[in-house]
């Protein structure tokens, strides 16, 4: 529970977390991997994922590596590098992230 007071105002909210994730295959593998959508994520794994710059080269990789390991272990050791950036794409497209890096909108039309 969380409890926030402000202005004299005090309230209470419970935070429902609802886990999802995506799930995917590599290659002809039958093995089914799994990552939480990125919405998902606890906040200090977001701040990592938001800390990558695709200018940062080797840099960002090992850091996005990290992340996927400890999130997926063993699955980087199975993914060529061409897989891992597919990997990324997929993870936030099911996320809803867009190339942008923020969230797509549904459109209104």
């Amino acid at each position: 529970m969380c409890r926030h007071s402000g202005l004299g105002l005090t309230t209470d909210a419970v935070i429902a977390s609802t886990r999802r994730e995506w799930r995917f295959q590599v290659g002809s593998s039958k093995k089914v991997w799994s990552l939480p959508l990125m919405g998902s994520l606890p906040a200090k794994k977001v701040k990592v994922l938001a800390s990558l710059d695709k200018d940062d080269g080797d840099e960002a990789l090992d850091v996005f590596v990290d992340l996927l390991e400890g999130l997926c272990p063993g699955l980087t050791d199975e993914l060529t590098l061409d897989e891992l950036q597919q990997v990324m794409v997929g993870w936030q497209e099911a996320s809803g992230i867009t190339a942008g890096g923020g969230e797509s909108r549904p459109s209104s039309d």
